[in-house]
């Protein structure tokens, strides 16, 4: 594993916000308290973008999310999930003022060998419209990765940061409109936009379990990871990160949901593979923006990328044999 460079030490346990600057000069201001101005204004661009009901939460379900970063919940919690920490941020320049936020999970996983991997949920994130398009998404997420290793640990260490993607093909035409509406940007672009970032989808049938009581489990996202030490990901990583996300910041300490444990027990079951495959939805992506919105094919991303991935390599393959076959008649 070739290491990601780790910042100093993040004291995100502080109640007071901190500023941290990048390179950029964007800062992310941050904070682990749910009484803190700094939720208050990523709640404000985050309701213009995340519409979906399932999909999204209100501010009372950020700020007890929040909650568990302090006293006995949050030991209790951590002696069962392991350490955690639970963050909202603001992205700031001194020009142009507030231009997105974000909200993330993070923790560390050992895994079989002994070593250690910072593992990130990228819960939401967003550029406001009128910023989109200029590298300021990919500079959030890159400093989001650097805060949460460095928040466990003053040593290099790997970092996964995984996220949830509308699925274009599972989602229903009704909300395939409203959430291309609300945000301002289509589904397919959408995910273009986070493999221009590197994002590959994780080849495990994901669910998101339902965030409040009486919801429903979201079966149309896609997981995906964004990593630049891995080109798989091991399953006790992702069981254990899994398992940390579902327990602390999705059900909030208050036991697991029925499609949460699933997924649990399908990592757990003996006939599960020790890694999962990480796949380029490019090939997808370019197929599907070739598509109209009505004539895209029914299933999900994951099996239709899977497919794509799979006939583009077998075509660079065919080329490359043509070519050899050529040079060898000369």
């Amino acid at each position: 594993l070739k290491p990601t460079a780790a910042r100093k030490r993040t004291n995100v346990m502080a109640t007071q916000p901190e500023t941290y600057e990048t390179r950029q000069a964007l800062s992310l201001q941050i904070t682990n308290t749910g009484d803190s101005p700094i939720l208050d204004t990523y709640m404000k661009g985050y309701e213009k973008v995340f519409t979906l009901p399932d999909e999204s939460e209100d501010r009372d379900g950020f700020a007890a999310c929040l909650a568990l970063n302090h006293g006995r919940e949050h030991e209790r919690l951590a002696s069962e999930y392991g350490e955690f920490r639970e963050i909202v941020g603001v992205a700031h320049e001194a020009e142009t003022g507030i231009v997105g936020g974000a909200n993330f999970f993070a923790g560390p996983v050992q895994l079989e060998d002994g070593s250690t991997v910072v593992s990130v949920h990228l819960n939401y994130a967003h550029i406001d419209e009128e910023f989109r398009r200029s590298g300021r998404l990919h500079e959030m997420v890159d400093e989001i990765s650097k805060i949460a290793a460095g928040a466990f640990t003053d040593e290099e260490v790997p970092v996964v940061t995984f996220l949830e993607q509308n699925d274009p093909l599972a989602m229903s035409r009704e909300d395939y409109v409203k959430d291309t509406e609300a945000s301002g940007i289509d589904q397919v672009d959408r995910l273009n936009a986070w493999t221009r970032l590197g994002a590959k989808i994780v080849d495990f049938p994901y669910v998101q379990p339902e965030l409040a009581p009486g919801e429903e489990p979201n079966r149309t996202l896609a997981l995906a990871a964004i990593t630049k030490d891995m080109d798989k990901i091991p399953n006790e990583l992702l069981r254990g990160h899994l398992h940390r996300f579902f327990g602390v910041s999705v059900a909030k300490g208050e036991g697991l949901a029925r499609s949460a444990e699933e997924q649990l027990e399908m990592l757990d079951s003996p006939q599960a593979p020790r890694n999962y495959g990480l796949i380029n939805p490019e090939p997808a992506v370019a197929r599907l923006k070739t598509m109209s919105r009505d004539s895209l094919p029914e299933g999900n991303i994951r099996d239709f990328a899977r497919q794509e991935e799979g006939s583009a390599m077998n075509r660079k393959l065919q080329i490359a044999q043509q070519m050899q076959f050529q040079a060898s008649i000369g």
